[in-house]
C-alpha cells in the first residue's frame, strides 16, 4: 500500500523497455502526463508518417499498417456488426411493426455493458430498413451530449417540425400538443433512438415519462428505442412509467474471445491481416482482452498500439516479418500495466474491499457514480456474510479519504467535490446529531477505469471472490 509511485514507475518502465529492446523498438519519451482515469495514451492515435526516401517494400509495409490502423479506429464503423444476428432480428421486427402500425405504443429497452455493439447494431438495422425504402424519419439522441435532460425537448421539436424553439418548457408543451393532435399533423413515422437514456433520469422522472407517454397517443406515429448500460434501469422507475415502458427488452451479451477474434478479422480484411499479423496473434489478443473486459474498444486500442510498435521497429531495422504476440504483450503493458494500477495489489484488505465494492456498485447500476450509503450497505453485507465486524461510518470515511488522496476516487455532494476537511465536518455534524440522513446524497466517482481495477487485482485472492460479478 505504501510503495512509492516513483519506484513502481521505474519497475514498470524497466519491464516495458526490456520488451522494447527485444523487439528492437526505440524507447519512448513521455510527452504528456498520464491521467489515471484513461486506459488510452498517445500511442493509440499517433499519425503515420511515410518518407519517400524509404525503400519501396518498406513504404508498402507502412501503407498496409496504415490501412489496418485506420480500420481499427472506433470511428470506423464496419458495414456489418458481427455476432449480433439474433439482436438484429428482434430490433428489425420491432421497428417494422412500428412503421406498419403507425407507431409502437411501448418502447424497446436495449441493455448491455459498454462497447459491445448496442448502438452500432441499431444503426445498421436502420440503414438496412431505409435501403428497403421504408418510409420513416430516424432521429438519434445521445443523452450524454447535453447538460440537462430537459435539453431533449428543443432538440426533438426542431427535428420533428424543422422549427427552432429555445425554451425547454415551451418545446415540451408544443411537442405534447403535436402528439395529442387528432388531425394527423405528423404525416411520417418517427423512429427515435435514445442512447445513454439513463442520463435522462430526473427526480420526478417527468422527462422519461413524456418520452414513453407520447407514443401512447393515437396520432403520434412514434417508435422509441432506448439504450442503456444497465439491465435493471426500468425497475428503478415509477410504476406509471414502467407500465408505459412495457416489457420489450433485448439484452446484449458480452463478446467471448472467439467473437473478438472474428471482429478483428472483419475489421482488417482477411488478406491484409494474414500479411500483417502472425496466425496466433489475434487469437492470443482475443483471449487476453476477454479476461479483463468485454469492451471491443479496448481490443481495438491494444491492436492499434501493436501496429504502431511494429511501425517503429520497421523504421528502425528496415525489416519486419509480422506482428507477433510479443508486440501485443508490449502494447497491452503500455495501456494497462501502469504502476498506479499495479500498486492496487499492495493495498490492505479494507482499502481493496471498499474499492471493489465501489466498482461493483457502479458496474451493476450502470452509472458513472455510486451513492455512499449504497456502497456502505454492500460492503457491510459482505462482511456479515463472512461473520466479520461491520465498519462504522467513521471507519469507512477514513478509508474513502485515503482512496481520494490516492487519486482513485472523488467524493462529491452534488457538483461539489468534498475535500478531507469539509467531508469530515459534514460527517461530524451528522454524528453529533446522531443522524446520518444528509449523507444519502453523497456520491462517489471512480477516477480509474473498472477494467484497470480488474487488471490490477486480477491475481488478488480477495478480488477473485467477486470477479464473476463483473
Amino acid at each position: 500500500m505504501d510503495i512509492e509511485q516513483e519506484e513502481c514507475e521505474l519497475i514498470n518502465q524497466a519491464m516495458i523497455q526490456t520488451r522494447c529492446n527485444l523487439l528492437g523498438i526505440p524507447k519512448q519519451n513521455k510527452t504528456q502526463k498520464e491521467q489515471s482515469r484513461t486506459t488510452e495514451n498517445i500511442y493509440s492515435h499517433e499519425p503515420f508518417e511515410q518518407q519517400s526516401s524509404q525503400p519501396e517494400h518498406i513504404q508498402q509495409q507502412l501503407q498496409l499498417m496504415e490501412e489496418c490502423f485506420t480500420s481499427l479506429l472506433e470511428s470506423t464503423v464496419p458495414d456489418e456488426i458481427l455476432c449480433r444476428d439474433q439482436e438484429k432480428v428482434l430490433i428489425t421486427r420491432f421497428i417494422e411493426e412500428g412503421i406498419k402500425n403507425n407507431g409502437q405504443k411501448q418502447a424497446l429497452y436495449i441493455s448491455g455493458v459498454p462497447g459491445i455493439g448496442k448502438t452500432a447494431t441499431v444503426l445498421e438495422v436502420k440503414n438496412q430498413l431505409l435501403s428497403k425504402k421504408l418510409n420513416f424519419d430516424f432521429i438519434y439522441f445521445n443523452a450524454m451530449n447535453v447538460s440537462t435532460p430537459e435539453d431533449i425537448y428543443p432538440f426533438l421539436y426542431e427535428k420533428i417540425t424543422n422549427k427552432k424553439e429555445t425554451s425547454k418548457i415551451k418545446s415540451c408543451i408544443l411537442l405534447t400538443e403535436l402528439f395529442n393532435n387528432h388531425s394527423n399533423m405528423i404525416q411520417q413515422n418517427k423512429v427515435i433512438l435514445l442512447d445513454e437514456c439513463d442520463n435522462l433520469y430526473t427526480t420526478d422522472q417527468q422527462v422519461l415519462y413524456n418520452l414513453v407517454d407520447w407514443p401512447q397517443q393515437p396520432s403520434a406515429r412514434l417508435t422509441v428505442l432506448m439504450i442503456a448500460n444497465t439491465m435493471d434501469f426500468p425497475e428503478r422507475l415509477k410504476p406509471k412509467l414502467q407500465s408505459r415502458l412495457g416489457n420489450h427488452r433485448i439484452v446484449f451479451k458480452p463478446y467471448n474471445s472467439t467473437q473478438i477474434e472474428s471482429i478483428l478479422q472483419q475489421r482488417m480484411k482477411t488478406k491484409k491481416i494474414k500479411q500483417l499479423f502472425a496466425s496466433n496473434t489475434l487469437n492470443y489478443l482475443g483471449k487476453k482482452i476477454a479476461t479483463i473486459s468485454t469492451d471491443i474498444r479496448k481490443t481495438l486500442s491494444v491492436c492499434r498500439t501493436a501496429i504502431l510498435l511494429a511501425k517503429e521497429q520497421l523504421q528502425k531495422q528496415n525489416i519486419l516479418s509480422q506482428i507477433e504476440v510479443d508486440h501485443i504483450k508490449l502494447a497491452y503493458d503500455k495501456i494497462y500495466n501502469k504502476p498506479q494500477h499495479n500498486a492496487l495489489q499492495y493495498f490492505n484488505d479494507e482499502l481493496k474491499l471498499l474499492l471493489i465494492m465501489i466498482a461493483l456498485e457502479i458496474h451493476v447500476k450502470g452509472y458513472n457514480y455510486a451513492y455512499f450509503h449504497q456502497v456502505i450497505q454492500r460492503l457491510n453485507q459482505q462482511k456479515q456474510l463472512k461473520n466479520q465486524q461491520t465498519l462504522t461510518y467513521n471507519q469507512t470515511k477514513y478509508i474513502l479519504i485515503k482512496l481520494a488522496q490516492l487519486n482513485l476516487i472523488e467524493i462529491k455532494e452534488g457538483q461539489l467535490i468534498l475535500t478531507k476537511t469539509n467531508w469530515q465536518q459534514k460527517l461530524q455534524n451528522s454524528l453529533d446529531k446522531d443522524r446520518l440522513f444528509n449523507l444519502d446524497d453523497i456520491l462517489i466517482q471512480l477516477k480509474i477505469n473498472i477494467d484497470d481495477i480488474k487488471n490490477g487485482l486480477s491475481n488478488d485472492d480477495l478480488f477473485k471472490e467477486f470477479s464473476n460479478l463483473f
